[in-house]
């Protein structure tokens, strides 16, 4: 509650400052701004996946009597950095023109699930990447409140240039069975609209050097992505390759369990029939909240 009174009253004093201090003078002329900061990010369907991996993981040791050791995480945090030109447009108006990087991974994920002596054992490893380039155009409005330091708000859309990318390894021995494995390694590409906007500060240093600090929110869910794959088995000779695929979302059965599980493949055709259900493009959903701090360096 007192962390909150503290930020109404910051507010409030901005909003007065801003009222009692009209500061007549247009922006100062064009600059560059370089910032970089940290997201959480929604994700969407690979995510699903995930979870529902380890759901099946979970209930399958549940009916062979034992646990598993450790569980695939998440993707969430994200790491973004941008440049963009700012150009004063009217009195307290601008257009910002830029392009960032957005990165969300989970690297050395892995799960186990054994009962010794080894009657069963399995092992998964997995690596997931999401990494964008968007370019973008914001309408910024700022409004001097104290000497120094003036608030700003920010409004604007973007083409997202997205990449995605697993690898993994399964795997898997069981008593008087030989030693077997699996590998995969699955890129795909899409691009799309998004929307983002926000709210900062940005604090004079010098004539010429301003720090920038800002909290964002971004709404951006995208999918038709295609791209191609490629698979090992220890049990086959050479590498099967999928050319030309498409990222797909769907449902499927375990026969162990009797579930119907998520996954996220690429796949050449719609998943469907008798182990296999809705199935529809996958999405990947950059939308989410974050914060971003810079410097902005002004040309004049």
């Amino acid at each position: 509650m007192k962390r909150s009174m503290m930020i109404v009253s910051a507010v409030c004093f901005a909003v007065w400052c801003s009222a009692s201090n009209p500061a007549a003078a247009a922006l100062p002329g064009m600059s560059l701004k370089l910032a970089g900061g940290f997201s959480n990010l929604r994700i969407g369907d690979t995510n699903t996946n995930i979870t529902e991996l380890v759901r099946n993981w979970r209930n399958a040791a549940g009916v062979r009597g034992f646990g598993i050791d450790g569980a695939l995480e998440k993707l969430e945090s994200g790491r973004e950095g941008e440049f963009e030109i700012l150009i004063p447009m009217r009195r307290f108006w601008a257009v910002g023109i830029g392009a960032g990087r957005i990165l969300a991974e989970r690297n050395g994920n892995r799960m186990e699930m054994a009962l010794p002596p080894p009657i069963w054992h399995q092992l998964q490893n997995q690596d997931s990447r999401i990494s964008a380039i968007p370019v973008f155009v914001d309408l910024y409005y700022f409004r001097p409140v104290v000497p120094r330091v003036s608030f700003f708000a920010k409004l604007g859309a973007g083409y997202y240039s997205v990449k995605w990318h697993e690898w993994g390894r399964y795997d898997a021995e069981s008593e008087g069975v030989a030693p077997w494995w699996r590998e995969w390694e699955l890129d795909a590409a899409s691009g799309g609209l998004g929307f983002q906007g926000g709210v900062g500060f940005e604090i004079r240093i010098v004539r010429r050097l301003a720090l920038s600090v800002e909290g964002f929110g971004r709404a951006c869910s995208i999918s038709d992505f295609t791209g191609k794959g490629t698979v090992r088995r220890s049990w086959e000779a050479g590498v099967s390759r999928y050319p030309n695929s498409t990222l797909y979302y769907y449902e499927w059965k375990d026969a162990l369990t009797s579930d119907w599980y998520s996954d996220v493949n690429l796949r050449q055709d719609v998943p469907g029939g008798d182990t296999e259900r809705n199935g529809r493009k996958a999405d990947v959903d950059l939308g989410g909240f974050g914060f971003r701090a810079g410097f902005v360096i002004r040309f004049r």
